[in-house]
């Protein structure tokens, strides 16, 4: 098959609110995939086989011509057999579904992907106030798209580590170092069929994490083990990516929307031409990684403000209370995530009357009659926002919620 990956023009949103990385002309006209328009590209070509694997690929500059402007929307109608509107561009498409096919099937049985979770869309009325929030499910047109990425970021990953570029890299070490006598610990108690299994090596972090992820433990280990994990990182020297269970991994499909893919067109393209890759430092990346910090934790504050205020309006109905689930527990409290909203907070039990006590083992807090675990549905009252900590939403515990079962 061959897979094109071209220059287009993606930008960031912040819930409907356009925020373009690059001036409007070059983002919106210049570099825009615009219908019958030719337009210069950097293009892969990729080897990939009935089995989904990805084999020989290729980099080149091209000039590319869009046919047709299809929208996720209309693809998606089409592939679930709700609209035949596309059908002049059917060939195509049923040739990108079989592909998505082969290699979401070939990632699922030798790599990881990231666990479904629930969705939700917030729509925003005139005031830039949550009018309300829905669920969503991903479409099938986008998940095909992120397949085809994911596979154009790998061979973007493997020509610069071939000729020997100083990354951009996206590194994942899965594990924390200074971790990993307490991950062995946790293994022997709750997984011991993987203690034997090397964890700083991505065969055997895969194994262990596809095992943990198995429902028949009795406990949620998959989310247990997270406070053990590591963050990916940006960095000059290739190192595989543990989450993906990739021995290398980089970004270069939205150059006009991230700087570090920017970057990596940058180094590619220097190798095309017979020039040495060296346009990346680690002090460069290093920078970026501080600012992309800031910008998350900007859009946190951000969206943490809009959704209190819009909990404090579903709050003023008497007898309102909240569904949620515990996302993570600590010696203070537990993190939540509502069942249907998506939004998150916390409840802390630091003013409890009963004293609680917590076990990182099971993750849990354990009073003389209540008991909270990881994954475990509460009921909640909203309490207010904390303006000091990024404005995070507060919830209480409604009366006789999590009370243990009788002996």
């Amino acid at each position: 098959c061959r897979l094109v990956g071209s220059e287009m023009c993606i930008r960031d949103s912040f819930h409907g609110d356009v925020l373009p990385m690059l001036p409007e002309e070059l983002s919106q006209d210049t570099c825009a995939l615009s219908e019958g328009a030719d337009r210069p590209a950097l293009v892969c070509r990729i080897a990939v086989a009935d089995s989904g694997e990805v084999g020989d690929y290729e980099f080149m500059e091209a000039t590319i011509r869009s046919r047709a402007k299809l929208s996720y929307y209309a693809v998606d109608r089409y592939l679930t057999g709700q609209h035949d509107e596309l059908m002049a561009h059917a060939t195509p498409l049923e040739a990108l579904y079989q592909l998505y096919r082969a290699l979401r099937a070939h990632r699922e049985e030798n790599h990881l992907v990231m666990e479904e979770r629930k969705e939700f869309r917030w729509v925003l009325n005139d005031s830039r106030q949550i009018d309300h929030i829905e669920p969503f499910e991903k479409l099938l047109s986008q998940r095909l798209v992120e397949e085809c990425m994911i596979a154009t970021n790998r061979c973007a990953a493997r020509f610069l580590v071939e000729n020997g570029a100083t990354g951009p890299y996206v590194v994942h070490a899965g594990f924390r170092a200074d971790r990993l006598d307490e991950a062995h610990r946790f293994l022997e108690m709750h997984a011991p069929d993987t203690a034997a299994l090397t964890p700083t090596e991505v065969e055997g972090y895969r194994d262990i994490l596809r095992s943990l992820a198995k429902a028949d433990h009795g406990l949620p280990l998959r989310g247990m083990v997270n406070r053990l994990l590591t963050r990916a990182q940006l960095s000059t020297e290739p190192g595989p990516h543990m989450g993906m269970a990739l021995h290398h991994y980089s970004n270069c499909t939205s150059p006009l929307r991230k700087y570090v893919d920017f970057l990596v067109h940058l180094q590619i393209k220097a190798l095309l031409h017979g020039e040495t890759a060296n346009r990346v430092d680690q002090p460069t990346l290093d920078r970026i990684s501080e600012r992309l910090a800031t910008a998350r934790a900007a859009t946190l504050e951000a969206e943490r403000w809009l959704a209190g205020k819009y909990l404090a309006r579903l709050a003023v109905e008497p007898g309102h209370t909240f569904s949620a689930r515990v996302s993570h527990v600590n010696s203070s409290g537990f993190n939540v995530r509502l069942e249907d909203y998506g939004l998150e907070g916390f409840v802390d039990l630091r003013q409890d009357p009963e004293k609680f006590s917590y076990d990182k083992w099971t993750a849990s807090l354990t009073s003389t009659t209540r008991r909270f675990q990881l994954e475990q549905l509460v009921e909640l009252t909203f309490a207010g926002v904390d303006a000091a900590n990024q404005y995070q939403a507060a919830f209480e515990l409604v009366k006789g919620c999590g009370i243990k079962p009788p002996r």
